[in-house]
């Protein structure tokens, strides 16, 4: 399902900002991120004004999209890599990114290795979810 429509609903809580569970499940591997590279949290000036200077070690698309950020707030609205910890918001390199969707995609995986069963609703989710992902080469070492 590669065009996957959100619902009207889904699109009114990211609108309203209820946020999301993931950040909360994964607090772990958000911490040892934002703290083994000591990454500065973004200020609302800097996002507001849709982060002026390139971004370090980006790629083009994400240049392209640091540019029009929502205005402030914006809950679902920040089109690239990101965490959100302690109340704050840190942008991530393509190298960063890859480490840590990296550990989230082997957590994820561990819990799908130990399940038994699942609702039925939980496996359409999981497998709209996977259909949707898209599979890229790991980043070369320089």
């Amino acid at each position: 399902m590669a065009n996957y429509n959100y619902s009207l609903l889904e699109r009114l809580i990211w609108t309203r900002g209820i946020p999301s569970s993931f950040w909360v499940v994964n607090h772990q591997a958000v911490r040892d991120i934002v703290q083994k590279y000591n990454l500065r949290a973004m200020t609302a000036e800097e996002l507001g004004q849709g982060l002026a200077a390139p971004l370090e070690e980006s790629t083009a698309s994400e240049q392209q999209m640091s540019l029009k950020p929502w205005p402030w707030p914006f809950p679902g609205g920040l089109k690239i890599a990101h965490v959100h910890y302690g109340g704050q918001l840190f942008l991530l390199n393509q190298e960063q990114w890859a480490e840590f969707s990296g550990r989230v995609i082997s957590d994820l995986q561990a819990k799908l290795d130990n399940a038994q069963v699942v609702t039925f609703d939980s496996m359409l989710d999981v497998s709209e979810a996977v259909d949707t992902l898209s599979i890229q080469a790991p980043l070369q070492k320089k």
